[in-house]
């Protein structure tokens, strides 16, 4: 394993035992930013029957991918923005 890969590996350990609710976050959005990165355009009763996240769950964590610009939203539905890739 590269050094990088094992301080980031540190790193994540570290952060889950400090904030695990932080880190349940992180890998929620990570996934959600995956999937619509795989589907898009796609809306989110779409992302949410595929990762079997409630509406009011994929609402609240795009509405937050959203103010930090890493996802677009359109009528036509959710992009993955540059900074999101």
């Amino acid at each position: 394993m590269s050094l990088y890969k094992e301080n980031l590996m540190d790193t994540l350990q570290m952060m889950k035992k400090i904030a695990p609710e932080e880190m349940t976050a992180l890998v929620r959005r990570y996934r959600i930013l995956r999937a619509i990165r795989l589907l898009e355009p796609v809306g989110r009763r779409t992302i949410s029957l595929s990762l079997d996240f409630s509406e009011r769950t994929v609402r609240n964590e795009t509405e937050k991918l959203h103010a930090q610009q890493l996802i677009s939203v359109s009528r036509e539905g959710m992009n993955v923005t540059e900074e999101g890739e």
